[in-house]
């Protein structure tokens, strides 16, 4: 596995509210209504904010366990585990549990079990110095998990005889770098136990994300130009890939001054189905994929007493890192 592969289709989501952010900016110049048109620039996340992942399967694509001649041997037929793990700026935590099963090359019916407490993580990117080496640079302050590193024990019953525990550390792959419910790795980081398997659930609340930008555009003959900053939460499904997004958005430094103004946006983001770039580990293809996001949703704000609603549409190319869209809205004095 590699921790420099991303699929950050979490991050994308953000994109839809630079958007919101934006098109308030123009609402100030109208004095009877007009329409608004704007074109998002540029924008980034400041902060990933405090998030909570929950995921569980799934379908065994395969398994191996190499630790003794007896795993070695062994046929493993099915799997089911759960996580639930919480990220606070550059800290994890949370819990990992794995019930393998199968049956041993003298036929007897064997179990694997693992309970793991989740204690850091790789990152897939860092903020603001978005580092995507897998490790966070001094100044960070938050990061969006690529892998999760539980450790624990392990145990094996071999038809009525169950094992002693013995300690494993395992790296556990997240849904975000393998949308849809595709297959995901759990490896021990030594190689010698090794699963993937789909997941039927997959889900991340994202509380408190912090973003910033800048915009620029024109409502009638009249340049505007300016900055945004948001607080933005989110509930993503990565089986349907599918998010909610809602939050507030102010508009800061804005030429002219009087477009300064607070307000909400609401929406939704959808992963495509097409255009993902693969970036699995090798000789373990299908298990990582690195996509877009398309963001749209509404928006109003009251600056200076002028009404304006609309809507707004983002596009974030694979990797979902940058990200561009436009804004259309009416503007009621």
């Amino acid at each position: 596995m590699k921790p420099s592969f991303i699929a950050i289709t979490t991050v994308s989501v953000l994109a839809l509210l630079f958007a919101a952010g934006y098109s308030g900016s123009y609402s100030f110049a109208a004095s009877k209504q007009q329409s608004l048109t704007l074109n998002i620039q540029n924008g980034g996340i400041i902060d990933a904010g405090p998030q909570t992942w929950t995921m569980s399967g799934g379908v065994l694509g395969l398994a191996s366990d190499s630790a003794t001649p007896t795993l070695a041997g062994a046929t493993w037929s099915a799997v089911n585990y759960s996580m639930k793990a919480d990220v606070d700026g550059l800290t994890s935590s949370g819990t990992f549990h794995l019930h393998l099963v199968g049956t041993t090359a003298a036929g007897h019916n064997i179990g694997v079990r693992v309970n793991a407490l989740i204690n850091s993580s790789i990152p897939a990117v860092c903020f603001p110095s978005y580092s995507l080496t897998g490790v966070c640079a001094a100044s960070d302050t938050s990061e969006i998990p690529a892998y999760f590193m539980a450790f624990g024990n392990l145990t094996v019953r071999t038809g009525h005889d169950l094992s002693p525990k013995y300690p494993v550390a395992l790296v556990v792959e997240d849904a975000a770098l393998n949308p849809f419910g595709a297959p995901i790795v759990i490896s021990s980081m030594d190689g010698s136990f090794l699963v993937v398997a789909t997941y039927a659930h997959a889900h991340t609340t994202w509380n408190g994300v912090q973003t910033g930008g800048t915009v620029s555009g024109s409502i009638g003959s009249t340049a505007v130009s300016g900055n945004f900053v948001q607080t933005i939460h989110t509930e993503e499904n990565y089986v349907t890939g599918t998010a909610k997004d809602s939050g507030k958005i102010s508009l800061i430094g804005m030429t002219p001054a009087t477009l300064d103004a607070n307000g909400r946006f609401s929406g939704i983001s959808t992963i495509p189905t097409t255009g993902a770039i693969d970036c699995s580990p090798t000789g373990l293809p299908g298990t990582c994929s690195e996509t877009g996001y398309v963001s749209t949703g509404t928006f109003s704000m009251d600056p200076q007493g002028v009404q304006l609603a609309g809507y707004y549409s983002v596009q974030w190319p694979a990797p979902s890192i940058v990200f561009a869209g436009n804004i259309t809205a009416k503007v009621q004095k």
